[in-house]
């Protein structure tokens, strides 16, 4: 994926995540996908890889549109065992089975969370999403992708959480003519 579409589709996800809900299902799965990818299969062609990814990006993109109580279950599953487990290689956590253990801990820790809190979930994690994607596409190095990261995530959260509160003013009842 081109760093300008990367770019673009991270700041759609900060901003209007918890809005364009089956874009941030189709980022995850996509994510989700290039992670595995990486980690599971480090021999495998760039181009085997981003069809797989594209794969499960288009796959999470109709789960989010079809099944939404289902796709944000998963979705809270993968954002949360993707974070925890780059907070770990970030820590150096980076030999078997420790990736595994912290992806299946923050994706059940991700999914309980999404459970109970399903709108500001939505929030987090499309903001959360949208700050991996967007520092992805700028790669600008181990420590400071995580800083970045964490600010971009906190924008995102504030601005999506702002725009949450933001409702229609009633429209004033039409004048009864007699």
């Amino acid at each position: 994926m081109s760093m300008l579409v990367t770019l673009l589709i991270g700041a759609a996800l900060l901003v209007f995540g918890r809005k364009l809900f089956w874009l941030a299902g189709a980022a995850i799965g996509f994510l989700f996908a290039m992670s595995l990818a990486r980690h599971f299969f480090p021999d495998a062609s760039q181009t085997v890889s981003l069809v797989v990814a594209l794969g499960f990006g288009l796959l999470g993109a109709a789960l989010a549109f079809f099944l939404q109580k289902i796709a944000v279950w998963v979705i809270g599953f993968l954002v949360g065992g993707f974070l925890l487990m780059n907070i770990g290689h970030a820590l150096g956590f980076d030999t078997s089975p420790y990736p595994l253990i912290a992806f299946i801990l923050g994706g059940v820790l991700g999914g309980v969370i999404v459970h109970f809190l399903l709108d500001w979930a939505l929030i987090i994690l499309s903001s959360v999403a949208g700050a991996f994607l967007v520092v992805h596409a700028l790669n600008l190095g181990r420590f400071l992708d995580s800083v970045v990261v964490l600010v971009l995530a906190v924008v995102g959260i504030l601005i999506q959480s702002r725009l949450k509160r933001v409702k229609r003013a009633p429209k004033a009842p039409a004048a009864k003519q007699a």
